[in-house]
């Protein structure tokens, strides 16, 4: 039972919020079927399992996983306390007022979503990189779920990168803004192997899948189709793990605080050093960047170059799960678009003064 007990507590604990003024808004009511815990802002989450108690108690999620993670364990209710049995002896963790959890109704969404598991898990993982980690920013702090024209999209943005990954899945059209902790709580739970799945929808108030029902987020989202490149003039395609390591090496002689990377595409290759053209002392790595829509000649010829945030890319090569990536330049003053199939990441470019 401690594998189950201690995967229920991972997964509730990433729903619930620390520092709330209500302590009960930080429990995990346990009854004798399963773990519940309540966001109100982001929803809410059940895991079923049997976890041994007689009657529903609420205790502090914290307090209880920290009892748990001293060895194998089981519960026991003891009144509104839970008892913690332990190889080493016991101990007990307070309860809290059980009739003030707040419990909302199970109703699900009147819309189906099929999916396969394994794509939308790679959707949301490449997805979720790009959201903004600043909760008070709503709209950004979350993921946008779209269906339109047969086609799901996933997209998330923190004002200065972005990705868009597009599913195929027929059906109703809808938008729904998920939270980002909702979001994380729903990739672990598609992750692994197993079926194909149904997420549940309601479009504007909440979605839902097995246990977990995300709250949307009221609002509107950034019109992202706005901020997509539509006339690329250069196309390299780059291999993934080379771009990584550039962008690493590179990224290490940048001046703490302004991370700036100068890129340049030229012959055939990606040149990427720390700072100005004019800097000589900074760090510097070179790769293939090849332009298969030109020829040799135009190749040759063709040279772009642009100033990039080496941490973004590196998170962007942790999170694709692609070997070769096609990179896309207008301009330096134009977001640079990062695609691969159905997976498009775009990074605003930084501009820097080359004397």
């Amino acid at each position: 039972m401690t594998a189950q007990l201690r995967k229920a507590l991972t997964l509730v604990s990433g729903m619930i919020q620390r520092g709330q003024r209500r302590p009960i808004l930080e429990a995990v009511l346990i009854s004798p079927h399963g773990f519940r815990c309540s966001h109100l802002d982001d929803g809410d989450l059940v895991v079923p399992f049997d976890t041994g108690v007689a009657a529903p108690v609420a205790v502090n999620a914290a307090a209880l996983k920290k009892a748990v993670a001293k060895g194998d364990a089981t519960l026991t209710s003891e009144g509104e306390n839970i008892r913690v049995t332990l190889p080493s002896g016991s101990l007990v963790v307070p309860g809290l007022p059980a009739d003030e959890f707040p419990i909302r109704d199970d109703e699900m969404g009147h819309i189906n979503v099929p999916l396969g598991r394994s794509e939308l898990s790679v959707a949301l993982k490449r997805t979720m990189v790009a959201a903004t980690k600043d909760a008070t920013r709503f709209q950004m702090h979350s993921v946008l779920f779209e269906r339109k024209d047969g086609k799901l999209r996933l997209v998330a943005t923190d004002g200065k990168r972005m990705t868009v990954e597009t599913l195929f899945s027929p059906g109703e059209d809808f938008t729904i803004i998920v939270p980002l902790r909702s979001a994380k709580l729903l990739a672990k739970l598609v992750s692994g192997k197993g079926d194909d799945i149904v997420l549940s929808v309601r479009p504007d108030e909440f979605l839902c899948f097995e246990g977990l029902r995300a709250k949307a987020v009221q609002g509107r989202y950034p019109e992202y189709e706005r901020a997509m490149p539509s006339d690329v003039q250069g196309a390299f395609d780059v291999d993934v793990d080379s771009l990584r390591s550039a962008m690493e090496i590179a990224g290490a002689g940048c001046t703490p605080g302004q991370p700036a990377v100068r890129c340049e595409f030229a012959d055939g290759k990606l040149v990427a050093t720390s700072g100005s053209k004019v800097q000589k002392d900074g760090a510097r790595a070179e790769i293939s960047a090849r332009a298969p829509r030109r020829s040799l000649i135009e190749q040759v010829l063709l040279s772009d170059v642009v100033h990039m945030n080496p941490e973004y890319l590196v998170a962007l090569c942790k999170s694709c799960g692609e070997s070769t990536l096609t990179i896309g330049i207008t301009n330096r003053k134009t977001a640079v678009l990062f695609s691969a199939g159905t997976f498009q990441h775009i990074v605003m470019p930084l501009i820097v003064q080359e004397e």
